[in-house]
């Protein structure tokens, strides 16, 4: 793997008391204002922008050109419209951020700095062209990727950004200080474990970013500085092998996993009950919070639900800016949760075998059909992104099967046939033929196992009695396992069927 594209991330949470919280509230909101004139102002150019009827007319025969509905031009044609495109969009400040070489071209950046700068003064230098820069990333979507609008980030998600030290702030990495230029307030950080003090303290890493960051907390919000460096992250004392393959079956909400010593079938994020369930409390408190403090701005429907009045201003009391900053931590909370138990099911894995084998699953797909809330909750792209990093840093990649071809959801190795039928997700269990006696087969831990089988992307090897009476005795261990743990969860994956090789 590239190394130029491994960073090292780390996050110290600042110490900080009622009067310092109360200056780092100001300002980061003195900032947010300046990226929220940003914002604004960048719409209002790209409306004007797209009002103008030559830019329509330019765009309408670029897009005519990419569908191919009309005669293609020559390079010459090309470069005129290009050109003519690129004095218009100079005209607004949305040819480029630091603007051209031409005469006259200032960019957008220039032309914040005439429009919207003299409004705000003393605020660090650095985090305004940070801003600048973000804001253009935006806007570069829009023109240029298919994004509709420029949206404004939440204060909750807004941060400030230098690209160095001794500029506006400054860090004494031996004292655990970290303090701004402006300002008399000394921040004293969190205290340093092994893998921040090699990060700190090592020769060959350079410093990438600077962010101070919002976290959300139970009662207050607390802050925190993330320092990015370049370069490959600390090796922790992790064991991989070269040991039999690992095939795994990751669903919209569900995984399952084989190996010759082991397996499992588990939903993604075992928490996912828990969390969800305090959160839904507290938003059925918010919601009576609104309606308590403004019943004007709510009718009652047909069904007997309340709905909110368009264009009412809502008034938001004290409590519920408690219950709302509550909220955001247990957000928080629940995808710590997720994500701690992905990144120990990942070093489980890992330490199995580097011979890792998965399905090439469209995820977006899923999100797009039935299983829109499932991928929010459960995130199965984030398991799957982890294993890739952790397999990277012993050097490896996994394999990714290809699921049209091979389709190891509809195969059945002794009849060596695709069978359709099979495929109905509410049918969890497969009859396979083993010596004139059928046997119940765990769809997700049978295609898991099937994985493993695999040669290429796609054709799957021959398989013997030996090696799925083996999957049977561990597909019986299993079983006996979550039965004894009393996981009712799992009921709807089948374990209600009758797992025996006897």
């Amino acid at each position: 793997m590239d190394e130029l594209k491994q960073v090292a991330v780390l996050e110290l949470q600042l110490i900080t008391n009622k009067y310092q919280a109360r200056f780092l509230n100001e300002l980061l909101w003195q900032h947010y204002d300046y990226y929220r004139e940003i914002v604004k102002y960048a719409n209002h150019q790209i409306k004007y922008l797209r009002r103008n009827r030559d830019y329509q007319r330019l765009i309408k025969l670029k897009r005519a050109w990419k569908l191919k509905r009309t005669k293609q031009p020559t390079k010459a044609n090309k470069k005129i419209v290009n050109d003519r495109l690129k004095v218009i969009m100079q005209a607004y400040g949305l040819d480029s951020d630091q603007g051209s070489k031409q005469r006259h071209s200032i960019g957008f950046s220039g032309f914040v700095k005439r429009h919207v700068n003299p409004r705000f003064k003393g605020l660090m230098s650095v985090a305004m062209q940070a801003i600048i820069t973000d804001v253009w990333q935006g806007i570069d979507k829009v023109l240029y990727q298919g994004s509709k609008q420029l949206h404004i980030k939440r204060f909750a998600q807004f941060t400030i950004r230098s690209k160095q030290w001794n500029t506006q702030f400054s860090m004494d990495l031996n004292h655990r200080i970290f303090h701004f230029k402006r300002g008399k307030h000394r921040f004293k950080t969190a205290r340093y474990r092994a893998y921040e003090r090699e990060v700190f303290f090592s020769e060959y890493r350079q410093l990438k970013y600077i962010r101070l960051i919002q976290i959300a907390g139970n009662t207050h919000t607390k802050y925190a500085i993330q320092i990015t460096y370049s370069g490959l992250p600390p090796r922790k004392r992790r064991t991989t092998r070269a040991s039999s393959p690992v095939g795994i079956d990751i669903g919209p909400s569900t995984f399952a996993y084989y190996h010759h010593d082991k397996m499992n079938l588990s939903v993604l994020n075992p928490f996912f009950g828990d969390d969800t369930s305090k959160i839904k409390q507290l938003q059925h408190q918010m919601t009576h919070s609104q309606v308590e403090n403004n019943p004007d701005a709510f009718e009652l429907t047909a069904n007997g639900k309340l709905k909110y009045i368009k264009g009412y201003k809502v008034r938001r009391t004290n409590n519920y800016k408690k219950l709302r900053r509550k909220l955001n931590y247990l957000y928080r909370l629940k995808s710590n949760h997720r994500k701690y138990y992905f990144e120990t099911l990942s070093n489980e894995l890992v330490a199995l075998s580097h011979d890792i084998r998965m399905e090439k699953v469209s995820v977006a797909g899923w999100q797009a059909g039935l299983f829109g809330s499932s991928i929010t909750n459960q995130a199965p792209s984030q398991l799957m992104a982890i294993i890739k990093r952790k397999l990277a840093l012993f050097g490896y990649e996994p394999v990714l099967i290809n699921t049209v071809k091979a389709k190891l959801s509809q195969y059945q190795h002794d009849t060596k046939q695709y069978h359709q039928a099979n495929s109905d997700l509410n049918h969890r269990a497969k009859k396979i033929n083993m010596d004139g006696t059928e046997y119940n087969a765990q769809r997700d831990v049978y295609s898991a196992f099937l994985a493993t089988k695999v040669l290429d992307d796609c054709t799957i090897s021959d398989i013997s009695n030996d090696e799925f009476r083996h999957f049977l005795i561990n597909q019986e261990q299993m079983v006996d396992r979550i039965k004894a743990e009393d996981n009712m969860i799992l009921e709807s994956m089948g374990i209600s069927y009758h797992y025996t090789i006897s």
